[in-house]
């Protein structure tokens, strides 16, 4: 640790008691977060199309409707037909094909949005990249005779 070569050995503990602090305040300062209200969420997606980013690459796309209604479409995926609903201030999504809920707290912070499932770690987050008002592509089911 670059501290405890800046302290020598015989201050090492306070060294590294005070770099951990001054990191942890710089983190904190950076990442202020606050859970964003269903209202505003509301607010933020219908009648848009929001795109979701994690790791710097695209993950997926949604579009939001009146009434709760949404379509999702991960990358390389299909399109599912879903809705969303408020637990608390966590926004949750069920989709037609999955029958598992899934609940996410969407935060802002001065990095913008963010969509975090419950109890994951930050580094696993959606980032919001852009919201358009745009419609997904979504080709027509395949008809059959």
């Amino acid at each position: 640790m670059v501290c405890e070569t800046i302290w020598g050995n015989d201050m090492r503990f306070i060294a590294v008691f005070i770099c951990a602090f001054i990191s942890m305040q710089s983190v904190l300062a950076q990442t202020l977060e606050t859970i964003v209200k269903p209202e505003e969420f509301r607010a933020i997606s219908e009648g848009k199309t929001l795109y979701f980013y994690q790791f710097g690459e695209f993950y997926g796309v949604e579009q939001y409707f009146q009434d709760g209604k949404s379509i999702w479409k991960p990358a390389g995926g299909t399109c599912e037909s879903g809705r969303w609903h408020s637990e608390g201030n966590q926004i949750c999504f069920e989709y037609e094909d999955n029958p598992i809920k899934s609940c996410w707290n969407i935060l802002h912070s001065d990095r913008g949005y963010s969509a975090r499932i419950d109890g994951n770690p930050a580094i696993y987050d959606l980032q919001l990249g852009k919201i358009t008002n745009d419609d997904i592509e979504c080709p027509a089911p395949e008809l059959t005779s």
